[in-house]
């Protein structure tokens, strides 16, 4: 596995390049893998990579900020917000048809 080659530029800065060596690009492969048998959907380290930097370093900040990725996603953000709100809807209902289904069968026993 040849080395990984990040770069990293700010818009009107030099860009800062982060190489990380053939070695633990190999142990990034194997993650990779792992996953994968594990039933995660990874496309590939760079998909590692823009997870864990989702995880470990953007979502941390914005929280701390008392801000959301939806909130400054703009449009796509909404529709997602509003996606998730009808999910949520739907399995309060799912939860609410079952809770009656056992009821019923409860007061049938008796």
């Amino acid at each position: 596995m040849p080395k990984i080659t990040i770069t990293f530029q700010e818009d009107g800065q030099q860009p800062s390049v982060i190489e990380i060596p053939e070695p633990i690009a190999a142990v990034l492969d194997r993650h990779v893998a792992y996953l994968r048998a594990e039933g995660q959907p990874v496309a590939g380290k760079t998909d590692l990579f823009i997870r864990f930097t989702w995880q470990n370093w953007l979502k941390p900040v914005l929280e701390r900020q008392g801000l959301s990725v939806r909130q400054l996603a703009g449009p796509a953000g909404q529709q997602a917000a509003e996606l998730e709100a009808r999910l949520a809807q739907a399995r309060a209902a799912e939860e609410m048809a079952a809770v009656r289904a056992v009821v019923r069968r409860i007061e049938e026993v008796k």
